[in-house]
C-alpha cells in the first residue's frame, strides 16, 4: 500500500546550514525532474489512445530527459559523499538505503560501470538536448544507414494548421537509429525491442535507486534540521 507523508519545512532552520542545504536541494530538484520524467515516459509508453507515431518520438524523448537528469543528479550523490556532515546522515539511515547510496556512488564514479556509461552517460553526453551540435558524424552515419537499407529508406513529415500536430517522423527516426544502434549498440534487428526494453528497464531501476534514497534521505534531514514547528 503507498503511504505519503508531508513535512513542513522552515528555511530559516535550513539556512543555517547553507553549505548542506544547497546540496539537499539541489537533490529536491534532481528528484522531482526524474518523477516528472519517468511519468511521463509511462504515459507515453502505455496510453494507446495517443497517436503511435507521436508515442514514439515522445517516449524517446523522455528517456533523453530521464538519462540526463540521473546523470546530473549522481553528481550531487558524489557530493555528498564528499561533503562530511551529510555523508555522516547518510550512514545515520536504514541499512537497505545506505547501501543504495553506495552503489549509486559507484554508478557516479567514471568508468566503474559499464552499462552506466554506455546506457545513460553516452545519452545525457550525445543525445540529450544538443541536436547533435558536435556529433555531426553521428547524423551522417545514422544517414547513411537508412538510406541503405530497403526497409528504412521511408520515412514521414506532418504539417498541420494547427502546429501542435506538427510531426517529424524523419528526426524520430534518425534519433531512434543513433541511439539504438550506435549509443546503445544494438544490432540485430530482430532483438531491436527486446534488447531496448531491457535497456529502459535497467535505467528505470537506477532512477527509482536514487528516488528511494533521496526520499528517505532527505525526509530524515529535514526532521533533524529543519523541520518548521508551528
Amino acid at each position: 500500500m503507498v503511504t505519503t507523508r508531508i513535512l513542513q519545512t522552515d528555511f530559516w532552520k535550513l539556512n543555517l546550514r547553507p553549505d548542506n542545504a544547497t546540496l539537499i536541494i539541489r537533490l529536491m530538484m534532481a528528484a522531482n525532474d526524474l518523477v516528472v520524467a519517468n511519468a511521463c515516459l509511462k504515459r507515453y509508453t502505455n496510453d494507446e489512445e495517443i497517436d503511435p507515431s507521436f508515442r514514439r518520438g515522445a517516449r524517446m524523448y523522455f528517456v533523453n530527459l530521464q538519462c540526463g537528469h540521473l546523470a546530473e543528479g549522481l553528481k550531487i550523490i558524489r557530493d555528498i559523499r564528499n561533503n562530511v556532515a551529510l555523508y555522516q546522515e547518510v550512514e545515520r539511515c536504514p541499512r537497505d538505503i545506505q547501501e543504495a547510496f553506495t552503489t549509486l556512488v559507484s554508478l557516479a564514479s567514471e568508468g566503474t560501470n559499464e552499462e552506466f556509461d554506455k546506457y545513460v552517460k553516452r545519452i545525457r553526453d550525445k543525445a540529450a538536448f544538443h541536436y547533435y551540435d558536435k556529433e555531426h558524424g553521428l547524423l551522417l552515419a545514422a544517414l547513411d544507414r537508412r538510406a541503405a537499407s530497403h526497409d528504412l529508406k521511408r520515412s514521414k513529415i506532418s504539417t498541420s494548421s494547427d502546429a501542435q500536430l506538427t510531426r517529424f517522423t524523419v528526426a524520430d527516426d534518425m534519433n531512434d537509429t543513433i541511439v539504438c544502434r550506435f549509443l546503445w549498440e544494438i544490432e540485430e534487428q530482430d532483438l531491436l525491442g527486446e534488447e531496448a526494453n531491457r535497456i529502459l528497464e535497467q535505467i528505470a531501476s537506477w532512477v527509482i535507486l536514487l528516488l528511494n534514497f533521496s526520499g528517505v534521505f532527505i525526509y530524515q534531514y529535514i526532521t533533524d534540521h529543519a523541520m518548521a514547528r508551528w
